[in-house]
């Protein structure tokens, strides 16, 4: 999360969203847990939307979902930290990051995957809560479930991860829209900000990365200086953000993962590519 949401953002997104089962499975409970944060209150909204952010990452690339999630609670609780205020207890931004995790771990416990019952296993090892949070979490958030109904939020999950549609691309992109026209009606306007509305298609991630450390290596990136960029891991990063709104790539872990993979595998992403080029007539 970049920024904490306005109201007429959170307001935006009830609106848009307001008839969504994974939104409406959480809402309330969200609620529940925001009353109990005396500083941060973490909206229904906000955990909507962060929620949403996870199972993008998940779909986006399947086979490197568990390098993805591997650290989701320490990122949330950095973030989370950065955004509140001074003072805040800790027990509070963890209690945000609990109620996010346990929403996403939800989502996937409802579809019989074994990807998303291992992934569901592992991030229920990374939560910072107790017993007692735990037992709360679960009495406040799947009653409500049952009470929407768990074959419709089933049926939405599954729909959704299955699909090409990335609804937390959309949200930034309406959250970055009120933003602006705030900043606008202040009288002190900032440069505008897009995000990139283009998206790495599913299970293409590591490709992309394979084609551009190669092209990192031939020496076609350069600093504003002309040289030849010094840096993989910051000119990598910097291309998948910039151009993929891939904030937080996995560099690293990405490419290491490639390394054990048989170089006829990596080159069929290259043949892939090569097939596509205009044909001699």
């Amino acid at each position: 999360m970049r920024t904490r949401l306005r109201r007429s953002a959170k307001e935006a997104i009830r609106n848009k969203f307001g008839d969504d089962a994974i939104y409406l499975a959480l809402k309330n409970p969200s609620e529940h847990f925001c009353c109990k944060m005396a500083r941060f209150r973490l909206s229904a909204e906000e955990v909507f939307a962060e929620c949403l952010a996870v199972l993008d990452d998940i779909k986006e690339d399947e086979s490197m979902a568990s390098f993805n999630t591997a650290y989701l609670c320490d990122n949330l609780y950095n973030d989370f930290r950065d955004l509140s205020e001074e003072g805040t207890d800790e027990n509070e931004l963890w209690l945000a990051v609990n109620v996010v995790t346990f929403c996403v771990c939800m989502c996937l416990m409802t579809v019989e995957k074994p990807l998303f019952s291992t992934l569901v296993m592992r991030l229920m090892g990374q939560m910072g809560a107790d017993d007692a949070c735990y037992e709360e979490l679960k009495n406040t958030f799947w009653p409500n479930v049952h009470r929407l109904g768990k074959d419709k939020l089933r049926d939405a999950v599954e729909e959704y991860m299955d699909s090409d549609v990335f609804l937390s691309d959309e949200i930034t992109q309406m959250v970055e829209k009120i933003e602006r026209e705030a900043e606008t009606a202040s009288h002190t306007p900032l440069p505008a900000k897009t995000t990139p509305n283009v998206r790495i298609a599913k299970g293409k991630e590591t490709a992309v990365l394979v084609v551009l450390d190669c092209m990192y290596k031939a020496d076609w990136f350069v600093d504003s200086n002309g040289n030849p960029a010094t840096n993989k891991e910051k000119t990598l990063k910097q291309i998948m953000q910039y151009a993929f709104n891939k904030e937080n790539a996995h560099v690293s872990q990405l490419l290491s993962a490639t390394r054990d993979r048989k170089l006829s595998d990596n080159r069929d992403y290259f043949d892939e590519l090569l097939e596509q080029l205009p044909k001699n007539q």
